[in-house]
């Protein structure tokens, strides 16, 4: 059954490409009379001020009176280009990190923490080279040789299978990133909001 009504809602711009948007576009089809306003971009905006019925964020949420649910996580992956990986000695610990060029995320704070396999946990801080304000952005520098990157898996996963990009240090894992659904605390259960957390979850 279709869900009539408008709707707006914010998400990540990293979700511009991937498995995302492609549930969105499939919710989009099986709801066409729903009139859906869709913002991409990586500014938290403010949820009541700009009338956002639901925001899709990524990473831990600070406490507020906006419910919000967990809907999945996101694994990434510490890359690198071949080219720059060739101009520095191999390494083997993430303590040796520092000596190659970061790409820095504005919005996140220049701290890694890395656990081996076998339980060992190193948590490293970087100097990024640069800094940029969309996950996407670093990425694209990082394939042009600037730096390491942590993109999330899923934007940088067919690279590296093209051997195009490199995972540095595969034995040492990041956390994944949680991926939340907030929304105003007045949203009704029947509404096309509801539908769509519903749906995405």
């Amino acid at each position: 059954i279709s869900t009539v009504g408008k709707l707006r809602i914010s998400l990540p711009a990293v979700f511009l490409n991937g498995p995302f948007s492609r549930h969105l576009a499939n919710f989009i089809k099986e709801n066409p009379d729903i009139s859906l306003s869709i913002s991409y971009s990586d500014l938290r905006e403010d949820i009541i001020a700009d009338s956002i019925d639901v925001a899709f964020r990524i990473g831990e949420l600070p406490d507020s009176s906006l419910k919000a649910r967990h809907l999945f996580v996101l694994p990434r992956q510490l890359v690198a280009s071949k080219d720059l990986l060739m101009q520095h000695h191999p390494i083997k610990h993430p303590v040796e990190l520092g000596s190659l060029p970061w790409i820095g995320l504005t919005m996140r704070e220049n701290i890694r923490e890395f656990r081996h396999k076998n339980g060992e946990l190193a948590v490293i801080k970087y100097a990024p080279m640069v800094c940029v304000d969309n996950i996407e952005a670093a990425y694209v520098l990082a394939k042009q040789n600037i730096g390491l990157a942590v993109p999330p898996r899923f934007l940088c996963e067919n690279d590296v299978k093209l051997g195009e990009m490199h995972e540095v240090l595969p034995d040492w894992s990041l956390e994944p990133l949680k991926v939340y659904a907030i929304w105003p605390a007045n949203i009704s259960t029947s509404s096309a909001a509801y539908k769509l957390i519903n749906y995405i979850y």
